[in-house]
C-alpha cells in the first residue's frame, strides 16, 4: 500500500501493538490509583456528612488519651484523675487542648468545672472547625457573671478574634468552684446553635453594625434583633478542641460527638 505522496507505508513490526496496549493500561491504572489516592486523602481532609444521631465520639478521659494535644509548663493541659484538666497560671493568657480528628457536621457536648481561678472573669470554652492555632470559632462562659460569648478567630493572636455575638449573661450557667457547666455547640453546614445545660442561647449578631451590643437583655446591635443561630461559612470543617483564659484551673470530661 502506497502513502498519498507515494512513498511505501511502514508496517509495525509484529507484537508492537500489544505491548503499546499493555503499556497504556498501566499507565491508565496508574493515573486511576492516582486519582482515587487523591480522593481518599480529600475525603479526610474534608469529612463527610454524618448520620444524624449517630455517636461519632466519647470519651472519660480515663484510657486512651492521646488523641488530645497536652503539654506541661506553667500553662499546662493533661489528665488528672480521669479528667482533662487545663490551668493557667497567668492572667490574659491562655491555652487550649484539641481532639485529633476532623469534624464537619456534628453536635459536641463536654462538662466543664472550675477547680480554682486567679481572676474573676476567666474564660473557659469550647473551640470548633478548628483549622489551626489561629483558626477556628470558639464558645465561651465566664464565672464572674455567668455570660457568654461566641468568637470567630481568622489568623487571629489572642484577645483578636473577632466577636460575633458579645458577652451577655444567662441563667442557664452556673457560677462558683466544683460546679458542672455542659456546653454544646451544633453545626450543620453553615448553621450554628449553642447551648449550656441543655438551654439554648440568644445570639446578638453584629449584622452591619461594627460591633455586636447587648444592653441588658437587649440586642441593640443588628437592628435590634436577637437570633437563635448563627450562619457562616468561614470554615467548614476542623478540629474540636477545649479552652481556658486568663487564671483559672478547670477540668473537662465526659466528650460527646454526635452527628447532627
Amino acid at each position: 500500500m502506497l502513502s498519498m505522496i507515494g512513498k511505501p507505508v511502514a508496517r509495525p513490526r509484529p507484537g508492537l501493538w500489544p505491548r503499546l496496549r499493555l503499556l497504556l493500561l498501566i499507565a491508565v491504572l496508574a493515573l486511576g490509583g492516582v486519582n482515587l489516592a487523591i480522593i481518599g486523602l480529600q475525603s479526610l481532609d474534608r469529612p463527610g456528612n454524618p448520620e444524624h444521631g449517630a455517636l461519632l465520639y466519647a470519651t472519660t478521659f480515663d484510657a486512651n488519651n492521646e488523641d488530645w494535644s497536652q503539654s506541661d509548663g506553667q500553662n499546662s493541659a493533661g489528665i488528672v484523675d480521669g479528667k482533662l484538666v487545663l490551668s493557667v497560671s497567668n492572667l490574659k493568657e491562655g491555652l487550649f487542648s484539641i481532639l485529633d480528628h476532623q469534624y464537619s457536621d456534628f453536635d459536641v457536648r463536654v462538662n466543664a468545672t472550675r477547680l480554682s481561678f486567679l481572676d474573676e472573669y476567666n474564660e473557659i470554652g469550647l473551640l470548633f472547625r478548628i483549622q489551626s492555632p489561629d483558626n477556628y470559632y470558639m464558645f465561651k462562659i465566664r464565672d464572674s457573671d455567668g455570660a457568654y460569648r461566641v468568637e470567630r478567630c481568622r489568623d487571629c493572636k489572642l484577645g483578636q478574634a473577632d466577636v460575633i455575638s458579645e458577652w451577655h449573661s444567662s441563667p442557664a450557667i452556673f457560677s462558683g468552684l466544683n460546679v458542672v457547666n455542659q456546653l454544646r455547640v451544633v453545626a450543620k453546614g453553615d448553621h450554628f446553635t449553642f447551648y449550656v445545660n441543655d438551654q439554648p442561647l440568644s445570639l446578638c449578631l453584629r449584622g452591619s453594625d461594627k460591633f455586636s451590643t447587648w444592653s441588658g437583655d437587649e440586642c441593640l446591635s443588628n437592628n435590634k434583633q436577637i437570633s437563635p443561630e448563627l450562619v457562616d461559612n468561614t470554615f467548614g470543617f476542623g478540629m474540636i478542641g477545649v479552652g481556658a483564659v486568663s487564671g483559672v484551673s478547670v477540668a473537662f470530661d465526659e466528650v460527646l460527638i454526635y452527628g447532627s
